[in-house]
């Protein structure tokens, strides 16, 4: 968090009114950055029937291919790292789904 917004925490928190989920969220390490942006680029791969399905791994080999990721350990890191970001991810979405109201299913 940057010094202005830890300013603007400390403001918020003495005048006793929430912080905003912007200022909640967590500080992306610079070296995860690809990742993160991996896993954004990833997310159109989804299968979208029933509910929403996971990235698939062709999805994750295509891009790592086309990134000229080739190491098998180097894959196996990135695809760690989707595969959680991603189960995540797909946990959240459930979670709000739970929480619609039924309308009007039995």
């Amino acid at each position: 968090m940057g010094e202005q917004a830890r300013g603007l925490g400390a403001a918020l928190a003495k005048a006793g009114k929430p912080l905003p989920p912007w200022l909640l969220r967590p500080t992306l390490m610079p070296h995860l950055a690809a990742v993160w942006g991996a896993f954004l680029s990833l997310s159109s791969c989804r299968q979208v029937g029933m509910g929403l399905g996971p990235i698939p791994w062709t999805a994750m080999d295509r891009y790592a291919t086309r990134m000229d990721l080739t190491d098998p350990d180097d894959f196996a890191e990135f695809e760690y790292l989707i595969r959680a970001m991603d189960t995540k991810y797909l946990e959240i979405v459930r979670d709000k789904e739970e929480e619609k109201p039924n309308r009007g299913r039995a």
